[in-house]
């Protein structure tokens, strides 16, 4: 019969052998988990406001990550460890439609300025939420001046991998998982608490901090969520004296030369944004 229980790990072997050289052996694998409903505010602001932090979705999240690493600390203290190497904290939030349609935003503009299209053209202010219709009319226009017989789905169009979270938005999801390991001298490495310490680091920088006559300590960690208003996300067109642009109420009309292309096209005119 075996004379030790069977444990599990997600050390590598170098990283497993290393933790034994340094004199501690590994107990098994320790886990922690946390599920956060978290509902989002919009703070109301002054027009000129640069913004400020949303004081109650930054303490749930950092409640919501303290009840992961605790949890992950109790099953190491349950099998009498001396600490938790290896340490991975990992965040999973649920889609929010409006950053969805934000990122998707951010990236028509990145496109649009790397193919010559003038960046006020790209800037709609409040009315960002309209850009799937600006964006669709210069990808048409783009692809008139490149000669395309069809007009094909745009790139910021195309299917990508999203995470979801199965209990759906605005829930995050924290999720902490290391290696118990214990001295096999019996000397206590734990922290002032009497608790486990945690560390991220891997086998090989635990070996080389024991072995320089170091020790970890814990493992911390600061968050904080802050708004922005869109207003301030985007960047300031050029001024009219030093800009080859001309302004008009509702419109703006400007000439440019794709890289792309070696025609010139015709002036490109953004749909007035509807208020």
């Amino acid at each position: 019969m075996r004379a030790k229980k069977l444990f599990t790990s997600d050390l590598s072997v170098s990283e497993f052998l290393l933790v034994k050289e340094a004199g501690f052996e590994p107990l098994g694998l320790v886990m922690g988990s946390s599920i956060y409903q978290i509902t989002p505010t919009i703070p109301q602001l002054a027009p000129n406001a640069p913004g400020c932090e949303l004081v109650d979705m930054t303490r749930a999240l950092y409640h919501a990550r303290e009840l992961a690493m605790n949890r992950m600390e109790e099953e190491a203290d349950a099998l009498g460890a001396d600490g938790i190497v290896g340490v991975r904290l990992t965040v999973k939030l649920g889609i929010n439609p409006l950053k969805q349609q934000w990122d998707l935003y951010r990236e028509w503009q990145d496109w649009a300025r790397s193919v010559g299209f003038p960046r006020s053209s790209t800037l709609l202010g409040p009315n960002w939420n309209n850009w799937p219709r600006v964006a669709y009319d210069m990808w048409v226009h783009y692809c008139g001046q490149l000669g395309w017989l069809q007009v094909p789905p745009p790139p910021w169009a195309s299917s990508r991998t999203l995470t979801a979270n199965a209990f759906g938005q605005n829930v995050a999801e924290f999720r902490a998982i290391g290696c118990a390991v214990r001295h096999v001298g019996g000397e206590s490495y734990r922290n002032v608490h009497g608790k486990p310490f945690q560390s991220d680091l891997n086998g090989q920088d635990f070996w080389t901090l024991i072995r320089t006559g170091y020790r970890p300590v814990g493992f911390v960690m600061g968050n904080c969520v802050y708004y922005v208003p869109p207003q301030l996300m985007q960047t300031r067109p050029p001024r009219a004296s030093s800009s080859p642009l001309t302004r008009t109420p509702s419109t703006t009309r400007a000439s440019w030369r794709p890289s792309v292309c070696k025609t010139k096209p015709k002036p490109y005119k953004r749909p007035a944004s509807s208020a």
